[in-house]
């Protein structure tokens, strides 16, 4: 179990961080639109709807995914990853 953990490290600690920074990330959107001058009212909403979306969703996708038995991704996709990629060479 050590030696896991010792090779997977690195993956836990960037795990670590991820989910601090997204717990910081909630905190900020309630006092940075507050100080914006939304009232509290629209505020609780937008917060509440990330939430009711994100439990929704992880509660509907398992249902899609047995209807449909496949994860299956546009054709359209592959051929923009080259595109992207020139054009990041062009515009640095």
């Amino acid at each position: 179990m050590f030696t896991v953990l010792r090779n997977t490290w690195a993956l836990f600690f960037g795990f670590g961080i991820i989910c601090l920074g997204h717990g910081l990330q909630g905190t900020l959107i309630g006092v940075r639109s507050v100080l914006e001058g939304f009232s509290y009212l629209s505020t609780g909403l937008i917060i509440a709807g990330f939430y009711t979306g994100f439990l929704t969703g992880s509660t509907l996708i398992p249902i899609f995914l047995k209807i449909s038995k496949t994860l299956d991704f546009p054709d359209p996709i592959p051929p923009v990853n080259p595109i992207i990629f020139i054009m990041n060479l062009i515009y640095q």
